[in-house]
């Protein structure tokens, strides 16, 4: 869904993938790659959501699994506004509560502590394709284009009690802040 660079470490950049089930995020992941002596080092960063567990497997041998009390879970925006009833105007919302987050990285090996930019575009946007209400999009905190943090908004629910969510994903090593509305 990307493919980044950052000023701060230029030589280092990668690219972010995302996975879906039944049109729902599931899995995203950074991987890059990074000087390292007279070599280049490759490495990734891994987010799992949902409600089961993530099981990944090569050649029938599992290499990563996630429990299901491990993975990200989607929380209510405070103070969202109602989902709006067409594609359009759902993304403008996203946008709009997007604008709500701001975040910090740093502070990390004598690191500065730095604003990080919100990407004006989605990384990506979802939907169930089930004639419902539900929309989302992938939106990035981002210091160049390397993505620092993910902020994910969907709406969920049905009907009335469709409402708007969140999660935020690392996918740094560095210390991080995230603020809603000024509140960390």
């Amino acid at each position: 869904m990307l493919r980044w660079n950052n000023p701060l470490r230029p030589e280092t950049h990668g690219e972010c993938f995302v996975w879906t089930r039944n049109g729902k995020v599931r899995v995203i992941a950074s991987l890059f790659s990074y000087p390292h002596g007279n070599r280049r080092r490759v490495s990734h960063e891994f987010n799992a959501l949902g409600d089961q567990a993530i099981v990944a497997k090569r050649d029938g041998r599992v290499f990563w699994r996630v429990p299901a009390d491990k993975l990200l879970k989607m929380k209510p925006v405070p103070d969202s506004p109602s989902v709006a009833g067409s594609p359009a105007l759902r993304m403008a919302q996203m946008r709009n509560i997007s604008r709500r987050f701001t975040a910090k990285s740093g502070g990390t090996h004598g690191e500065a502590l730095r604003e990080l930019r919100l990407l004006t575009s989605p990384l990506h946007r979802y939907d169930q394709g089930d004639g419902r209400e539900v929309d989302g999009a992938i939106f990035s905190f981002a210091m160049g284009t390397e993505p620092e943090i993910l902020l994910l908004l969907e709406s969920a629910g049905e009907g009335s009690k469709t409402e708007w969510r969140y999660v935020t994903a690392r996918q740094t090593y560095t210390s991080l802040q995230v603020f809603y509305e000024g509140d960390e």
